[in-house]
């Protein structure tokens, strides 16, 4: 019998070193460099949270699931802490980090690079396969 294959281009990611903080508490660090040098105020983390986590919740149909952001930016870099109640490289997180990528790049301009690789390698750019 023979089987054909369809070519499949693997990707490698950066992905960010993940830590557990605590008993059902874990951060990774995302680096992100803008192609622009926005304004960005912190008030921001609080909307951005809050739409993550909601994104988790719908995914996972658990309730008490988070998805915190920290901002910390020298234009054109930018760094989201993220803290999650799962594993972040658990599937109940991958459609709050498409998102958070989304959120950046709508608001404060194109995102050149994700973990020092271009955002083409990302998705949603890239994928959404992960």
């Amino acid at each position: 019998m023979n089987a054909s294959y369809d070519y499949i281009e693997l990707v490698y990611r950066n992905w960010p070193q993940v830590r557990e903080e605590s008993e059902r508490r874990w951060i990774a660090v995302w680096n992100i460099e803008l192609a622009g040098h926005p304004e960005i105020n912190k008030e921001i983390e609080t909307e951005l949270s809050a739409i993550l986590t909601r994104i988790v919740r719908a995914v996972t149909q658990l309730p008490e699931e988070e998805f915190t952001v920290l901002l910390d930016w020298n234009a054109p870099h930018l760094q989201l802490q993220t803290t999650t109640t799962s594993h972040l490289i658990g599937s109940e997180n991958m459609s709050a980090i498409i998102e958070m990528f989304q959120q950046v790049d709508q608001r404060w301009g194109p995102i050149k690079a994700i973990q020092s690789q271009p955002r083409e390698l990302w998705p949603p750019w890239k994928g959404p396969k992960w």
